[in-house]
């Protein structure tokens, strides 16, 4: 479950340790005795508290013995051994300092991730990491955990906890007499800048309950066990960004009426909804260069207005630091010549109904939301417009660049546009989210399709994030 880390330190210590011996041991718990407190900064961030809190309570359940937790100007200096965590003063004496947080473009140019470290240093245990004021377990306030994964790997490596799954019985804390830790140097890094399960479906899901108090206590249990696996926060920009045009930016509600050519032109030559659509259901004219400006125009503005933006963060789901062009919850169904023009050649768009004009469905007791994506009635596939999708990207970076030359553009491989670009190259500073199909389950041969996929893109030089909506219909 939990992702991956760079633990290559863990390794070269503990072969040293088999090679040299070790250096003293600290008996932080001796027959169920405590000998350690556990110390934190006398004004610390709220995750580093945490930290505290769920380091005392797995050496409880594993030794049965309550370490207290105090602020680093009450520690107790007769006790033998001190577990300092976060940014102590102590810390900083034993010579343990984190780089600063870099500014967002360093943090995407150079992959920079969260860090964390575990060290032993004389009679006392130091675990820190990279903080900061957010609250606890806040991927959308680009809260900074590492001096809580950095008490998660502690406890995992040298205690041999596992969380199986949400709640007390999904819980493997080993039971002990005594808890002795030995020389440690621990450096390690987030592989990943985000890595979420979503729990969205938790809004829907709360009147299947049979109370509402099992409901939240089952909510909170899943949030602390993600929380364990390094799930659902930010290790360094987000990537995370929602379809844009609708739902976020409220174009439908700004500009349908004043503006329809930023919007789908339709096979019978209207703009704006297919009949019996409504809400997310109207995909946008991408090649316009109107659109374009209004869309760094509007992210020139909540780039300004929001102090998180600056900081590599988002506001909501789709406003954010990178420019978003991720489109409508729909198929790709503008047929205007601009548009058309952007599409790889393709055989297909001469013989599919809704693309050659044959066929419009309007018939709002229809399902006409994918008519464009569809098959046509003769079972032949609908053409792909992936290429149409990269070429906006592209257009919209080098627009954005004479403001920004540093801009990431954010989209879509979705819907009818899943299909790697024929032509197109892309280059680092796009990013694509990329939504496969099917739901779950996946048959091997729906995991094959994803793996070419997915290297199709990658080989255009854009980076990738899998965003699949696998999970997203279920028993609950």
């Amino acid at each position: 479950m939990r992702p991956n880390r760079q633990l290559t330190t863990w390794t070269c210590v503990l072969a040293l340790t088999a090679a040299f011996g070790n250096a003293a041991s600290l008996a932080l718990v001796r027959n169920g005795d405590v000998r350690a407190q556990i110390v934190v900064p006398d004004e610390a961030f709220p995750v580093v508290q945490y930290a505290a809190e769920e380091l005392q309570y797995h050496i409880r359940k594993a030794t049965d013995a309550q370490l207290a937790i105090v602020a680093e100007a009450a520690a107790d200096g007769n006790v033998p051994h001190h577990i300092y965590l976060g940014a102590c003063r102590a810390t900083r004496t034993a010579g343990i300092e984190l780089e600063p947080e870099p500014p967002p473009a360093k943090i995407y140019a150079s992959k920079w991730r969260v860090k964390h470290i575990i060290r032993t240093v004389g009679s006392d245990l130091f675990m820190t990491g990279h903080d900061n004021a957010g609250p606890v377990g806040s991927r959308f306030q680009m809260t900074r955990h590492g001096t809580l994964f950095a008490v998660y790997a502690f406890v995992e490596e040298q205690m041999g906890v596992r969380w199986l799954w949400p709640g007390g019985l999904g819980e493997v804390i080993p039971k002990r007499k005594n808890l002795v830790v030995n020389d440690l140097t621990v450096s390690a890094r987030e592989r990943f800048a985000e890595c979420e399960m979503g729990t969205g479906s938790f809004r829907y899901s709360k009147d299947r309950w049979q109370s509402q108090e099992h409901f939240e206590a089952y909510k909170a249990a899943v949030g602390t066990w993600l929380l364990r696996h390094r799930m659902n926060v930010c290790n360094g920009v987000t990537y995370s960004y929602g379809h844009y045009f609708h739902q976020n930016a409220k174009y439908t509600e700004r500009f349908l009426k004043k503006r329809p050519d930023f919007f789908q032109l339709l096979p019978d030559g209207t703009r704006g909804y297919i009949p019996g659509c409504r809400a997310h259901i109207i995909s946008m004219c991408v090649s316009n260069p109107a659109l374009h400006q209004q869309m760094i125009t509007d992210w020139q503005g909540y780039r300004t207005i929001h102090e998180l933006v600056p900081r590599g963060g988002k506001v909501m789901g789709g406003l954010g630091w990178m420019l978003n062009a991720c489109e409508n919850d729909t198929c790709a169904a503008c047929t205007c010549e601009r548009c058309r023009a952007w599409d790889a050649p393709d055989a297909r768009f001469g013989k599919h109904d809704y693309w050659n004009g044959t066929r419009f469905i309007t018939d709002p007791g229809l399902d006409t939301r994918y008519q464009a994506a569809r098959p046509d009635d003769d079972g032949d596939l609908a053409p792909e417009l992936s290429d149409r999708y990269a070429r906006f990207y592209l257009a919209l970076q080098e627009k954005a660049e004479k403001v920004d030359p540093g801009v990431v553009v954010t989209g879509y491989a979705y819907s009818n546009y899943t299909q790697p670009p024929r032509e197109a190259t892309l280059n680092d500073r796009i990013v694509i989210s990329m939504v496969p199909w099917p739901y779950f389950p996946w048959r091997q041969q729906d995991i094959e399709t994803m793996k070419t996929k997915w290297e199709g893109w990658y080989a255009t030089g854009a980076r990738l994030k899998l965003r699949p909506n696998t999970l997203h219909t279920g028993h609950n």
